[in-house]
């Protein structure tokens, strides 16, 4: 036995003495890792194993940066089903035991949103909103990955035998008077609020058989539909502006050239009529050429051009 390498952890208590081993202390830890997951003497919120699993999926995401995500050459599908399989179970293994609260949920969700962001090569500059972009990768929010794996592992505690641990400990009661105060978030708050964003009321029943609970745990096709309906708002939105407008919205004060709702194109045409190839400037109604814009010649010819013709005709 290996006295270094051996630690002590006391549950409940204090220890007095210190222990000694061949004439060696051993040391006495708060906590420790133990697959994967920390285990701690105290009760506490996941707030210190979300931010040990978003640094570690941090590492794997940084790794396949130049080899996978700056490619251009890899399509947006192939770099999501990478990310599923290698970023996504590093970020939630042991989520399914998670008591999160608003603040490490936004931050699993921040995470998430900058992932996607360098995958499809949008920048913060651009202002497109999370939906949009979730609808483009066809990815739903961690939040939703985290509902999904704590009602799976519910439904192999309910179906596990009575004189097990795991069922004793989620369908058993602490005996006693609790502290003054709110009272520290439970597993079981988590699994009831879960349950009624599903919907669902006699869910003990439904548990004993799989396909019918796996299709709660998925969410059907309401919660599992990944592209939103605001996104395919917007496309019949921009289609019914084009049908309904009658004739062209825009039009061209110098050459009379119409545009139809394309206001980008519009005011890029406005810039570059009457420029001749030469780099000078022509009028496009007589073809009048002008070295400038400079002393606002070219403008006012612009603007009186052809009313004298009238006048004259007149």
């Amino acid at each position: 036995m290996n006295v270094k390498k051996t630690k002590m952890m006391v549950l409940n208590g204090k220890v007095k003495e210190p222990i000694t081993l061949r004439g060696e202390k051993i040391d006495v830890e708060d906590s420790f890792p133990y697959l994967g997951v920390s285990i701690k003497t105290q009760q506490s919120s996941s707030g210190e194993e979300v931010a040990t699993r978003i640094a570690k999926a941090i590492r794997v995401f940084k790794s396949l940066y130049h080899p996978l995500w700056k490619r251009k050459q890899v399509s947006v599908k192939t770099k999501m089903a990478i990310y599923r399989a290698a970023v996504l179970p590093v970020l939630l293994y042991g989520s399914e035991t998670w008591v999160l609260s608003v603040k490490e949920s936004g931050r699993l969700e921040v995470f998430q949103m900058k992932c996607l962001r360098q995958i499809l090569g949008i920048t913060k500059f651009e202002h497109q909103r999370n939906e949009d972009i979730r609808a483009k990768a066809e990815q739903c929010t961690v939040g939703e990955l985290v509902t999904r794996s704590r009602l799976r592992w519910l439904g192999h505690v309910v179906r596990m035998a009575e004189g097990r641990l795991p069922p004793r400990l989620l369908f058993g009661r602490i005996e006693g008077v609790s502290k003054t105060g709110r009272p520290v978030g439970r597993w079981r708050d988590m699994i009831q609020a879960d349950l009624k964003k599903r919907k669902v009321t006699s869910w003990y029943n439904i548990v004993q058989d799989r396909a019918k609970w796996r299709k709660i745990v998925h969410g059907g096709s309401e919660v599992s539909r990944i592209r939103g309906e605001r996104v395919r708002e917007n496309e019949k939105k921009q289609d019914t502006t084009v049908e309904d407008s009658g004739g062209p919205d825009l039009t061209c004060p110098k050459c009379g050239k119409e545009y139809r709702a394309r206001r980008s194109w519009f005011n890029k045409h406005v810039e570059e009529c009457g420029k001749s190839a030469g780099g000078g400037w022509s009028c496009p109604k007589c073809g009048k050429q002008y070295k400038s814009k400079a002393g606002g010649w070219y403008q006012k010819h612009i603007d009186n051009c052809g009313s004298s013709q009238l006048n004259s005709i007149g």
